[in-house]
């Protein structure tokens, strides 16, 4: 693809999301939508944990990394920033929320993006949010026309990440499984010194663990995660500087970003970049065994996902015979 053509794809995708959209009625132009990102982030530094909004909900007992590192303190607080993709959820989006905001952990902002949606869900939210006064936590995106969930992380990403955040993509129709799930992360950035994680999930309604497992060490050894079954599923989060050394094209197809297997096509790069540092051997990718991602399979948009599997299989087997990343010696010196 040639750079001209790569440009005026990227910069399409930005003009969409954020000089088209609405935030509580005004209308921004992608200089100011930068601009109220920065300001959006120096007030966060300013708050308190939010009220929550239900009784407290701690992790299951057997949760095993949340026992070990419980009464962990860790040194530092990183912010999050959690990415919302939502496309017709006006049936799940308050579970959705509800989720996020009684987490007992203070630093994180939240972008909701509606896809845009046929059934009202952006107005169901933008009304939650003025109901829990929760406009100094949440920015509330609505798409002028549909640009599907990568394109919407991307440029979620590079107009609102710094990159010392740590990036946390939940789905609009899943939900976190307890109000430490960012506590959690949190430690495990902490106490690991890691640069992503991916994790566990439990499918709702059946209840059933999802395919999630530790990658082997002649995996990460042999830079190898191409070759491998997939693993890597939800809770993943990662750090914004990590995300955005993947090479735009590298998320493209035919000139647009990938409809479907976005996750692959980030994940694959990253897990290449982490790796292993070279001299001490030490991983700086986690799995996080403890289930704390909801996977909803009852929503009517899986039928939608199920009818995509044939375009799934050929994007699937496109970005693994793409080239491998090397692995990083350190973190990259990057200025915000």
């Amino acid at each position: 693809m040639k750079k001209n053509t790569l440009t005026h794809c990227l910069t399409f995708f930005t003009i969409v999301l954020f000089s088209q959209t609405t935030i509580y009625t005004k209308q921004y132009t992608v200089a100011e939508m930068r601009a109220n990102a920065l300001n959006y982030t120096n007030r966060l530094h300013h708050l308190k944990t939010p009220i929550p909004i239900k009784k407290n909900h701690p992790p299951p007992a057997k949760d095993a990394l949340w026992q070990k590192l419980k009464k962990y303190i860790p040194k530092k607080y990183r912010n999050f920033l959690i990415i919302i993709p939502s496309y017709n959820n006006k049936n799940w989006f308050k579970k959705n929320l509800d989720s996020v905001f009684i987490q007992d952990y203070p630093s994180y902002k939240v972008i909701y993006i509606d896809d845009c949606s046929s059934d009202k869900t952006s107005d169901l939210v933008e009304k939650y949010i003025k109901e829990k006064h929760l406009e100094d936590k949440i920015i509330l995106v609505k798409n002028k026309q549909r640009i599907l969930a990568l394109a919407n992380i991307y440029a979620s990403i590079y107009a609102y990440g710094h990159n010392d955040d740590i990036a946390v993509v939940l789905d609009g129709d899943d939900w976190w499984n307890h109000d430490h799930v960012l506590s959690l992360i949190n430690k495990v950035y902490d106490k690991f010194d890691i640069w992503m994680t991916y994790g566990q999930h439990e499918l709702y309604p059946s209840g059933k663990i999802g395919i999630a497992q530790k990658l082997p060490d002649t995996i990460i050894q042999t830079n190898s995660f191409r070759n491998y079954k997939w693993v890597t599923s939800q809770q993943r989060t990662f750090y914004v500087w990590l995300f955005k050394l993947i090479k735009p094209e590298d998320l493209l197809y035919k000139g647009d970003f990938f409809p479907v297997a976005g996750d692959l096509a980030t994940m694959f790069p990253m897990l290449e970049m982490a790796g292993k540092a070279g001299k001490t051997g030490k991983e700086r990718s986690m799995f996080i065994q403890d289930v704390i991602y909801i996977y909803n399979r009852e929503t009517p948009l899986n039928n939608t996902k199920i009818k995509k599997k044939a375009i799934f299989t050929s994007l699937n087997n496109f970005i693994r015979q793409k080239k491998h990343y090397s692995a990083l010696e350190k973190r990259p010196d990057l200025s915000n």
